[in-house]
């Protein structure tokens, strides 16, 4: 039952997070636990058991959060702990990025969420600051990370807002992740140079 939860949710924000863990065995090995869980409602103890012992789920992550957390390791290396990062949402998937963050010992987290208080209480949580999306043109060009989890069924990021901050950093880059489904982070920042 919570590997049949973890996949409804975070399968689809594994497909947009481009790059990170599509094309693997262990991503081939997760979609067809997927399937063999959908397939057969009342028996999730039992399946989820099932594939974690014939799968090898148990040693793959299986929390986009985590994957968030390795990529930005695999980008930054031995400089992340260095690094200022932008979590935008603070529900169930900002909150596991954050936390993941916090548990690394990332000093400067900040938290956005629609909810300045829901974003100031997980921001106390990591000893982080909390921000209304209000201010994110200010404190945008500050940060080496943006990730964004929210429920929002727009954009909150536009590829404007990317360019002032990129040019502010002066050639100094910005990593960003959507983990929004729908997507809150406009997909032509992809394009940008130094982001």
């Amino acid at each position: 039952f919570v590997v049949g939860k973890l996949f409804g949710q975070e399968l689809q924000r594994d497909r947009m997070a481009e790059g990170i863990f599509l094309n693997s065995p262990a991503m081939q090995r997760l979609e067809a636990a997927f399937k063999v869980i959908k397939s057969s409602e009342g028996a999730e103890a039992k399946i989820s058991k099932a594939v974690r012992e014939k799968t090898g789920l148990a040693h793959v992550k299986t929390s986009i959060g985590a994957y968030a957390v390795e990529v930005a390791q695999k980008i930054f290396g031995d400089t992340l702990l260095a690094k200022r990062l932008l979590v935008l949402g603070a529900g169930e998937i900002g909150e596991k990025v954050t936390r993941y963050f916090g548990r690394l010992g990332l000093h400067s987290i900040v938290v956005g969420s629609r909810s300045y208080e829901r974003a100031a209480h997980l921001a106390h949580a990591v000893g982080g600051t909390a921000l209304s999306f209000d201010e994110l043109p200010f404190v945008l060009p500050q940060c080496d990370i943006v990730i964004s989890s929210t429920k929002c069924p727009k954009i909150l990021l536009h590829r404007e807002a990317a360019v002032e901050a990129l040019a502010q950093r002066q050639g100094s880059p910005i990593f960003f992740i959507d983990l929004s489904v729908p997507r809150n982070i406009d997909p032509e920042i992809d394009r940008l140079p130094n982001a």
